[in-house]
């Protein structure tokens, strides 16, 4: 087990907290972490780019002058993509797709690798509630002064509080999420992780959780005689 401290608001330490090592003290592989993340992303993007082909642009269905006779070259609409303002051949399509794929334990196994890079340089904090006595920004800015946090700062609850989201929201450096939306890539932009006492229990128990359940997804095969 791994101990670290618990702070209040005030920045005082009020006791210690244990970490599980299968989830705090993973060793880093950044082959697998740069994968979940670029997928992670890939699974945001929007394709926005878009041209048209022949058959989109309008106009063009009437042959511009006959086949023969004219001693011109022989064409057949003034949309193709040999003339000015034609469609375009081979053009990018808003259709494209760039979404991937990885499966649930390298995701599990990612987000263990940066929660246990962010606990051995001392920048997992742990506090016992993040419930203010005024739902303001300086409150919330005059607490987290206090407690040992470097960089942007990600505090993590363990459900979803508008309170928390709404003192937060206008500080440049300070991302608000709860367990459930917890992901490798807000981990990584944030210098200090902030967890409540309730949102690391929760956060342990989702892990917990997601192992049962791939047990359970298990088929068992007995042989008979």
């Amino acid at each position: 087990m791994i101990s670290i401290p618990v702070y209040n608001l005030e920045g005082k330490e009020t006791g210690t907290q244990d970490l599980p090592e299968n989830i705090f003290d993973v060793k880093m592989n950044t082959t697998l972490l740069h994968r979940v993340v670029t997928v992670s992303q890939k699974n945001q993007r929007i394709s926005t780019a878009h041209t048209k082909t022949r058959g989109e642009v309008r106009g063009g269905g009437r042959k511009p002058w006959k086949q023969k006779g004219t001693g011109r070259a022989r064409a057949g609409s003034i949309r193709s993509p040999l003339w000015r303002g034609g469609g375009t051949t081979f053009g990018p399509r808003s259709e494209r797709v760039y979404s991937g794929k990885v499966n649930k334990k390298e995701r599990q196994a990612a987000l263990k690798m940066v929660l246990s890079d962010l606990v051995r340089d001392n920048r997992f904090v742990v506090v016992e509630s993040l419930e203010l006595p005024e739902v303001k920004t300086k409150v919330l800015v005059t607490a987290l002064a206090k407690l040992p946090v470097v960089g942007s700062t990600l505090l993590v609850s363990a459900d979803k509080s508008e309170d928390l989201v709404r003192a937060g929201r206008n500080v440049q450096s300070l991302t608000t999420e709860h367990v459930g939306t917890l992901s490798p890539s807000s981990v990584l932009r944030h210098g200090t992780c902030v967890v409540t006492v309730d949102g690391l229990k929760k956060l342990i128990e989702r892990f917990g959780a997601e192992r049962q359940s791939a047990v359970r997804g298990r088929s068992v095969v007995t042989e008979t005689a």
